[in-house]
């Protein structure tokens, strides 16, 4: 919930004036096939994904932005979670693809496309 509250914010705050972003309505995270994994607003139209409670789309691109994967993502609240002496609480996204679900820190996402593959992720 917190990283959908994120992504209203950053849409929102996001200048008007440029054609470029004033649809914006996703954010990016660039994966190891030089293309980005994709956050949506759209709703998740798998419904095996829905049913474990992902909300909303993703997708993942490879260079030159073809969809190699769809999938849906979820951003569990950290609200109530408990607090252990020496830990670090970590926002995450949860993404699902293909019936596997991958962790992502939640500031690995950001509103602009990368155009540079990060090694490490998808």
């Amino acid at each position: 919930m917190k990283l959908i509250l994120a992504l209203v914010a950053a849409l929102i705050s996001l200048p008007a004036t440029s054609a470029d972003y004033s649809e914006q309505k996703e954010l990016y995270m660039a994966n190891q096939a030089g293309g980005d994994v994709v956050l949506t607003l759209e709703p998740c139209a798998i419904e095996e994904a829905r049913k474990l409670g992902f909300e909303n789309r993703t997708y993942a691109t490879v260079a030159g932005g073809k969809i190699q994967e769809e999938g849906c993502w979820i951003s569990p609240s950290i609200n109530g979670a408990p607090n252990v002496p020496g830990m670090t609480i970590i926002p995450l996204v949860n993404v699902w693809y293909s019936g596997i679900i991958l962790p992502f820190e939640q500031n690995l996402f950001t509103p602009q496309p990368n155009t540079v593959a990060v090694k490490g992720n998808i």
